[in-house]
């Protein structure tokens, strides 16, 4: 006497055919299994579930935004939000972890803003603030990208529009809208980010999404007037930028503030990018290509021809670089050499087609979005503690013939690290960045060691703090 109905958008229905009861059962999981762009912030990731440029499918209106804390999901679209219904907010692209909100922004509906403490959620568009669309249809608002900058307030873009930047101040909550600078006029601001120094990079594309390069804004001192506003555009051209191809995929800002640009042909590096708006000199806005560190390569630059589409950074300042089809590498800190290399052949990733990349430096957790899913991976660095006194080490004991590396948690932001014998003798050293690394057991010359207790003692920058563990190694 039971009856059960599966359902297209609702899970499964349980009918008691004697009572005429009814139970629904849906899986503790996102409403779709679809990942485009995340972001990660003290273990809670968002994540949007449209693609860029999305193609009509019956998914869209549900094709919202998730959040997870390590333990729920949260699944945020028309079906289980009643404003998202009321405002026809769908198509979820593009997410941004800011201060005290979430962004969300849609293609084609405008951007949702959720307050982390209260779950309140917003949304702007045509009919309640100052955005503007399209140029076929001003009231379909396409959001490109959104990042927070260094004061708290959050920059938007809207593309294809005739006001699109856009500003959602700290202080006041409000959004403030601004027109186009004057470039030429095939191209429109695309992704965003905002870095460290009060620029804002954005990425430029015609209205058939090829590349037209990328732009910095400096904003100025006053963000709702754009006076002081003043700007550069940069090119695959030697003398304007030198971007190895037109089409900016991904920009990030790494940790000693340098801005690498991922492109449809390899990465370029900003190393000043404080001079790039303001210099006059070509040789300070002039990217450096990444250069490999293997002088018997093929090509005297790494990664050349990749087609990057997602680049994130961890706190030991390594760069996790993502593909259209090749999977991931895992360069080093000045991208001369590759440390990791994962694609589905090799390990877990279930596609070599990787959408976004995000690191939780909390906890070293690194979030790959797919064209096939969501997959975690736990790196080795995570971010550093704010003092050293015993640290923690394991496995212990650690035993050569079962384990590969040594983990060594809670250093300092840039540390130097002795290993030291039950006699006192250092039988290795080294340099490390970020609060965990790993070591692999071994002496200076990659010998193994003899059975027995060893120190680990490390010194951070400068010498204010100073960590002790031991591990009792066994050969």
């Amino acid at each position: 006497n039971m009856l059960y109905v599966g359902t297209g958008e609702s899970g499964v229905i349980e009918v008691d055919l004697t009572s005429n009861t009814e139970q629904v059962y849906l899986p503790d999981g996102p409403y779709l299994n679809y990942f485009s762009q995340l972001d990660v912030e003290d273990g809670v990731l968002i994540a949007s579930a449209t693609n860029d440029f999305p193609q009509l499918d019956p998914f869209n209106p549900l094709r919202g935004y998730y959040l997870f804390d390590g333990g729920n999901w949260y699944s945020n679209n028309r079906n289980t939000v009643e404003k998202f219904d009321n405002y026809n907010f769908e198509t979820a692209n593009t997410v941004n972890i800011g201060i005290d909100e979430y962004f969300i922004g849609s293609w084609g509906r405008g951007i949702t803003v959720q307050d982390k403490n209260s779950g309140e959620i917003e949304v702007y568009n045509r009919t309640n603030s100052g955005f503007s669309g399209i140029e076929a249809n001003r009231n379909y608002i396409v959001i490109g990208g959104i990042d927070t900058d260094p004061n708290g307030n959050t920059w938007a873009t809207s593309y294809l529009s005739d006001v699109p930047l856009n500003v959602f101040s700290s202080s006041d909550k409000e959004w403030a809208h601004f027109d186009r600078v004057n470039i030429s006029g095939s191209s429109h601001y695309y992704k965003l980010l905002a870095d460290s120094f009060g620029n804002l990079w954005i990425s430029l594309i015609d209205v058939s999404n090829n590349g037209r390069g990328l732009m910095v804004l400096n904003p100025g001192n006053d963000i709702t007037s754009d006076i002081d506003d003043t700007f550069r555009v940069l090119s695959e051209d030697e003398n304007s930028g030198n971007l190895p191809d037109s089409y900016v995929s991904s920009i990030l800002e790494e940790k000693n503030g340098e801005v690498w640009v991922g492109t449809r042909r390899g990465i370029a590096r900003f190393i000043f990018p404080e001079f790039v708006v303001s210099s006059s000199n070509s040789n300070d806005y002039k990217s450096q290509w990444l250069i490999n560190a293997d002088t018997s390569a093929i090509s005297r630059y790494l990664l050349r021809d990749i087609e990057v589409s997602a680049m994130a950074v961890n706190s030991a300042n390594q760069k996790w670089i993502g593909s259209v089809s090749q999977g991931i590498w895992v360069l080093n800190e000045d991208g001369s050499e590759i440390l990791e290399r994962y694609t589905s052949e090799n390990s877990p990733l279930i596609s070599d087609n990787i959408q976004d990349i995000a690191i939780d430096e909390s906890t070293g957790e690194v979030f790959i979005s797919t064209d096939q899913g969501l997959i975690s991976y736990k790196d080795v660095s995570t971010v550093s503690s704010e003092s050293m006194k015993n640290l923690k080490v394991y496995p212990n004991p650690f035993v050569y013939d079962n384990q590969d590396e040594i983990l060594i948690e809670g250093l300092a932001e840039q540390t130097s690290i002795k290993v030291l014998g039950a006699d006192g003798s250092v039988v290795h050293e080294f340099n490390t960045r970020g609060g965990r690394v790993s070591w692999d057991g071994l002496d200076y010359l990659g010998n193994r060691l003899s059975s027995g207790v060893y120190f680990i003692v490390a010194i951070s920058e400068g010498g204010s703090e100073k960590g002790i563990g031991k591990v009792v190694i066994i050969r």
